[in-house]
């Protein structure tokens, strides 16, 4: 979605809307090589971290697109406030998210036995989600627009990311795990 929302929203060229999408998965690229190198980081920070970067990128874009920055970032298209605010955030959510799938593989293995029907049912529900989330994102961005369909797509998202936060950690750490959820939500907030 953001090589649309950066022409309809932000003013951007078809080229420029072109790099921004390609920044994205630049730095998800980038993010998980530097963590397949980063052999000492356990998978559960991780997974919270990677959490807490993409989260906190959602946050700024749901703030930003229902005018919770009036007067701090110009809303004016392709202003270099709202330029830069796009660029950040897309470049945050790909770093953010590319840690999440292969820590939580490895995660899962520390938590239930994993054989090859979890594994099949692991991937069939996470195909299934990777193809249902933007067919309704696009669906609601086609009837509602961006000011409807941006805001609560990230809030849904958001939450759905912050209930499997509270899992894992939950699971991970017993009664150090609520800690580092409320540190990780706070962080975000």
């Amino acid at each position: 979605w953001i090589f649309t929302l950066a022409e309809d929203r932000g003013g951007f060229s078809p080229a420029n809307a072109a790099f921004l999408t390609s920044s994205m998965w630049a730095s998800f690229t980038a993010a998980r090589f530097g963590l397949s190198l980063a052999s000492r980081a356990q998978p559960m920070t991780v997974v919270l971290w990677s959490h807490v970067v993409s989260l906190a990128a959602l946050s700024v874009l749901v703030a930003y697109w229902g005018r919770g920055f009036s007067g701090v970032l110009s809303e004016q298209a392709g202003s270099r406030a709202s330029d830069g605010m796009l660029w950040g955030v897309t470049i945050c959510v790909g770093a953010g998210t590319a840690g999440m799938f292969p820590a939580g593989i490895a995660l899962g293995r520390r938590m239930f036995p994993l054989t090859g029907l979890t594994m099949a049912m692991f991937e069939l529900g996470a195909s299934m989600g990777a193809g249902a989330g933007p067919y309704v994102a696009a669906w609601a961005y086609h009837h509602f627009g961006d000011a409807v369909a941006v805001p609560i797509t990230c809030a849904v998202a958001g939450v759905g990311a912050l209930v499997s936060l509270a899992v894992a950690c939950a699971a991970d750490g017993g009664g150090s795990g609520e800690k580092r959820v409320v540190a990780a939500a706070a962080a975000v907030v």
